[in-house]
């Protein structure tokens, strides 16, 4: 299984490397430059110092540069790449995933996929235990992230690291900065908060922060809602509280 999941990324890398034989629609690639304007094109390259080369039309070879610092946004589409890397993580190869994400880094960084590659290396990072590597490939991503979203992503990543390592001033600041706008990363922030407050010894403001997930937020993903049922668990259990039987019964159901 491991060596499959290897093989299946080295050659998606081998793809990417060869992507311009590939087809793509052409408003699959575009720039948004500080003016706001946008430039579309039929393929993105990019140099070592993230500098763009927007090639207008392929038959023509008609291109435009776009030097770094010029540009608030670029799209290129998704490579497929992602998608195994993603699978490497969730099926907890992370030695795989570790080493694909390196491998994919550089090539991709500029092309908008650093932040989310720098997530995945980062979070089997996080799974192995490895806080200083962690944080070291968190903070490398959020050096390509234009946007806010992908900002708060690795954000959320930094935040594991400093909870995990009772860094609880740094794990604030974090939390602070996480774009709450979305419900899933308001869903985050609770929950997260809520784990602060119980490594201060806030217990009931822990519980309460929980209990916003629990019951306020029910569309948010498995993982966080987990999360909290499980704090909520452990909080009331340490308070000497029998309620915590409650939300096991509910968590059990949730998910049977």
């Amino acid at each position: 299984m491991h060596n499959r999941f290897a093989r299946i990324l080295m050659v998606c890398v081998m793809a990417a490397q060869l992507s311009a034989t590939a087809v793509y629609a052409a408003k699959d690639w575009w720039i948004v430059k500080r003016s706001n304007q946008r430039v579309e094109g039929d393929r993105i390259t990019a140099d070592d110092q993230g500098n763009l080369t927007l090639i207008l039309d392929l038959k023509s070879n008609v291109s435009v540069t776009v030097r770094r610092g010029d540009y608030v946004q670029v799209h290129t589409p998704r490579p497929r790449e992602l998608d195994t890397l993603k699978k490497l993580y969730e099926a907890k190869q992370y030695d795989n995933c570790i080493k694909g994400a390196q491998q994919l880094f550089g090539p991709l960084k500029y092309l908008g996929w650093g932040p989310e590659i720098a997530y995945y290396e980062g979070m089997a990072y996080l799974a192995k235990g490895d806080y200083p590597n962690a944080q070291n490939v968190f903070d490398e991503g959020i050096k390509y992230a234009i946007n806010r979203d992908d900002r708060s992503t690795l954000n959320r990543g930094l935040i594991e690291v400093f909870l995990g390592q009772k860094q609880l001033d740094k794990a604030q600041k974090a939390l602070e900065e996480l774009n709450t706008k979305d419900p899933e990363t308001a869903a985050y922030y609770w929950d997260a908060k809520g784990r602060l407050f119980a490594l201060e010894g806030k217990q009931r403001e822990s519980v309460l922060q929980h209990l916003k997930v629990i019951l306020l937020l029910k569309d948010a993903s498995p993982e966080i809602r987990r999360s909290s049922y499980e704090s909520v668990i452990a909080t009331l259990k340490q308070m000497g509280d029998k309620r915590y039987l409650d939300f096991e019964k509910d968590m059990q159901a949730e998910f049977k």
